[in-house]
């Protein structure tokens, strides 16, 4: 009577970690980049272009958060301070660099944008779901997953 059990549970914990396996390098499936960890060079490479974007005056907070735990998934935030320009136009290229960038994971962006001491405009990208269909058509795949 005891053995059923027993190889229930067993059984579950060689599943379990059956998951835990990980392919050699350069065999991944489907081609799946595991992450870029902190994603330290990625993300200065990104502040950089959009530093040099031509309405921007200046890039305060730049931050990426890759806590895939955490509770809005992992991403990425910046406050930009415009020189002119459109916010909305603005914002829109700022997504669009951080999804044809090499950041991963990446679910969401946030732009908050100012111009010449007024108030604050928020933007949000999401990469997932419905969002995610309708970046992949406007602009398509990211280079990772």
């Amino acid at each position: 009577m005891k053995r059923l059990p027993t190889l229930i549970a067993l059984v579950a914990i060689v599943a379990a970690l059956a998951g835990c396996a990980t392919l050699p390098s350069g065999d991944s499936k489907n081609n799946e980049d595991k992450g870029c960890g902190d994603c330290a060079a990625e993300v200065d490479a990104l502040k950089t272009t959009v530093e040099q974007m031509p309405d921007v005056n200046k890039v305060g907070q730049f931050a990426y958060n890759s806590d895939t735990n955490a509770g809005s998934g992992p991403g990425l935030r910046t406050d930009i301070d415009l020189a002119k320009g459109d916010s909305e136009a603005t914002a829109d290229a700022v997504i669009k660099a951080a999804w044809e960038s090499r950041i991963t994971p990446l679910e969401q962006v946030v732009v908050v944008t100012t111009q010449g001491g007024g108030g604050a405009e928020r933007y949000a990208a999401t990469f997932y779901g419905n969002d995610l269909e309708r970046y992949e058509k406007e602009w398509g795949p990211r280079p990772v997953k």
